[in-house]
């Protein structure tokens, strides 16, 4: 590409040395421009604004059916933090079953036994700050997987009197429409 010096002064003149003598080089003749690199530039704008946009504070893409997942998770978030038993188990479904990962099944459970896990796991807690954050949501017949980490920080008491204790772990909660209304199945 050959530039072409011209003398001409002006803002968007530089100047550049040729040789012994001193000359500016007029803007235009350093950057080419041109129509097709003005629709490029149109271009690259409306495809970044076309882009993919995400749920506030989540990697989950933003639509309708994602929205109601991730409000009905928020639910189930801060039914944890208020350690409402009874808001936990209506978000429940009636089909919920948790297999505790043994191979003797001694620690599974169904919605039956979910009431009673939960009032012993929160039997001794006095506070309890949960958060979650959404990686992924996966959909299959009638089921959603919801991928998140959750960090939680429980309050609970003990004999030398109350603590605190910290976990983060990843975790699935599975998801079944039942009559047109998110329930968990598995995942509390």
């Amino acid at each position: 590409m050959v530039f072409t010096c011209e003398n001409r002064k002006g803002p968007d003149s530089i100047p550049l040395r040729d040789n012994s003598s001193r000359k500016e080089v007029h803007m235009r003749s350093i950057i080419p421009w041109n129509r097709s690199a003005s629709w490029a530039v149109v271009l690259l704008f409306t495809l970044a604004a076309c882009s993919t946009s995400y749920i506030s504070n989540t990697e989950i893409e933003d639509n309708e059916l994602n929205r109601s997942v991730i409000a009905f998770c928020e639910r189930y978030r801060k039914a944890i933090e208020d350690r409402n038993i009874g808001l936990l188990l209506s978000l429940a479904s009636k089909n919920y079953f948790e297999d505790g990962g043994t191979p003797t099944g001694n620690d599974d459970y169904d919605y039956a036994g979910l009431e009673m896990v939960l009032k012993e796991r929160f039997s001794k807690v006095t506070a309890v700050r949960y958060e979650m954050k959404y990686k992924r949501v996966t959909y299959k017949d009638q089921e959603a997987w919801v991928d998140f980490t959750y960090t939680a920080a429980f309050q609970f008491l003990t004999d030398e009197g109350e603590r605190w204790a910290n976990k983060t772990e990843d975790n699935r909660l599975v998801l079944l429409s039942e009559n047109g209304e998110w329930k968990i199945l598995r995942g509390m």
